[in-house]
């Protein structure tokens, strides 16, 4: 987090610098750029570091086959917003640092269907998601057109602020396996501070004043990697109860890269690391407001303001 803090106010005051020594040439402006965006799966993944599928199924056959329907996932699909505070150097070339937060991300169910264990056969599911994910997005924008209508290009680091991607297991025993039960674990993923990487191209049409409209596409490329998952929540049958019903085997789980499973150990509360997959390719429609910048004359009548536009 100091990282980022020092990032940050490193292009704002580097901003600020530039803006103090070339106030008397046009084209400087600060500006504020918001707006909503949706995400489509990209480059996702299949299979977690168990063979579970995230989205879609395995179900056994009465002949002993085992059937996959498997489709791919990315867990940064769906609604997401943005907000960006940026500064033009001059016409053509600026930097902006951005917000990117999640509203609405997609979840996606894997299942094992009719899975046999200690002689007792039952359906498993596990549904992830990620819940409100905040990503901060420096970058570079290039730009070129008749200030009316203009052509830009972004591209920059994504750095991960808050990833929380949550796991829904759910147990439930089929008839003729006993009294039947359905249970839910419900699992907080934490995740590496680990970046990726955001391009975009766009357009903007000045509406008039210093609002320009905008939409653009994007690409992230990014993925998620766990370092451990803590049990927030348990239920049978519908029926909450605390977490501490529950044995400890499963209410902890590390994941790392360099580990070693004791033998014997099934309970699988020490995992090897694995990648979440993170990308999208997206659409984005929102506003520019141009922040008229300052410059100061020296006529001899003391300090004039001159206003830029693009």
């Amino acid at each position: 987090m100091k990282r980022l803090l020092l990032l940050s106010c490193l292009i704002i005051s580097t901003a600020g610098y530039l803006q103090a020594q070339n106030t008397d040439e046009a084209g400087k402006n600060f500006y504020l750029h918001f707006g909503l965006g949706y995400g489509f799966a990209q480059a996702g993944g299949t299979f977690d570091n168990g063979g579970f599928p995230y989205n879609g199924t395995i179900s056994n056959q009465s002949n002993g086959d085992l059937n996959y329907n498997v489709q791919n996932a990315s867990f940064s699909a769906g609604l997401h917003g943005e907000l960006g505070f940026g500064y033009m150097f001059n016409p053509h070339i600026g930097i902006e640092l951005g917000l990117d937060i999640g509203f609405v991300n997609t979840a996606y169910t894997g299942s094992h269907l009719g899975d046999t264990s200690g002689g007792v056969t039952y359906n498993y599911s596990q549904k992830q998601y990620a819940q409100n994910p905040v990503l901060l997005v420096p970058g570079i924008i290039i730009k070129s057109g008749s200030g009316t209508f203009n052509f830009y290009a972004r591209a920059g680091l994504v750095l991960p602020l808050v990833t929380k991607f949550i796991q829904e297991q759910t147990i439930a025993n089929l008839p003729g396996n006993g009294a039947v039960e359905t249970d839910v674990l419900t699992y907080a993923v934490s995740n590496k501070f680990v970046p990726g990487f955001r391009g975009s191209v766009g357009v903007e049409y000045k509406l008039g004043g210093n609002n320009y409209i905008c939409a653009e596409l994007q690409l992230l490329s990014m993925s998620l990697y766990p370092s451990g998952e803590t049990l927030t929540a348990v239920s049978a049958n519908g029926v909450a109860y605390p977490t501490t019903s529950v044995s400890t085997t499963y209410q902890s789980v590390t994941i790392g890269n360099n580990i070693t499973i004791p033998a014997g150990n099934n309970s699988g509360t020490i995992q090897p690391a694995y990648a979440i997959p993170f990308s999208h390719m997206g659409i984005h429609i929102g506003m520019v407001h141009v922040i008229s910048s300052l410059s100061h004359g020296s006529n001899g009548h003391g300090h004039k303001v001159v206003r830029h536009s693009w």
